[in-house]
């Protein structure tokens, strides 16, 4: 995934803190992940990560019991292209931490190719991190306020630290904020938000203890 989507390397770091990867490339930190879970109905059991990428977010959403399809474009697996259309229909959810592009145009288009497999009646769970602002935009509130199956976002109060510096002494500074949005085919009602605390010394170390509580 992405971090933020601008042209120059050095509008990069200064909007983020950190230089554009190759690909998108950001793995997610155990400790995000793990502030989903409590999130995920009981009832969903199978879970496609489609950016996957060296596997973390898989490995968290295994140990926590469900069975994970990961794949990702660096195997052959783009998961917008039509071929891969077959594999909603082997799984119960998608989970991801997907690649942002240009101004969020991939992201846009990773979540509607997941709105489409739900209106297909072929996924039940969609659930995303993305930048907190994500919803802000009137381009894409055909995902939000226009969307039936919009249920949740999970607001992650502490800022991510995508790498660790060899550097003991240098304070990692993120500039970004993000949070979980989440939807379900069978979704009634309003949206929620809910706003997640985890503790500095948790964050640090991705201990699997996360605080968080929730506001309607």
């Amino acid at each position: 995934m992405s971090v933020v989507s601008v042209e120059s390397k050095s509008r990069d770091r200064w909007i983020s803190g950190y230089r554009r990867q190759k690909r998108d490339l950001y793995e997610t930190p155990s400790w995000v992940t793990e502030l989903l879970l409590p999130q995920i109905p009981r009832d969903i059991r199978t879970i496609w990560e489609c950016a996957c990428g060296s596997g973390q977010m898989a490995s968290v959403l295994r140990a926590a019991g469900f069975d994970v399809v990961g794949t990702d474009i660096a195997m052959g697996h783009d998961f917008l292209d039509e071929t891969q259309r077959c594999r909603f229909r082997a799984v119960d959810g998608v989970v991801t931490n997907p690649p942002y592009g240009r101004r969020h145009t991939l992201a846009v288009a990773f979540v509607e190719n997941c709105m489409a497999a739900m209106r297909r009646d072929e996924i039940r769970l969609t659930a995303m991190l993305l930048p907190a602002e994500f919803d802000y935009s009137h381009t894409k509130q055909h995902l939000f306020s226009e969307c039936p199956f919009f249920a949740r976002k999970l607001v992650i109060t502490r800022r991510i630290v995508w790498f660790q510096s060899d550097d003991p002494d240098k304070r990692e500074a993120p500039k970004n904020n993000h949070a979980w949005f989440i939807w379900e085919r069978h979704h009634e009602g309003r949206p929620q938000i809910f706003y997640c605390h985890p503790r500095r010394e948790y964050a640090a170390t991705n201990d699997v203890r996360i605080w968080w509580d929730g506001k309607v």
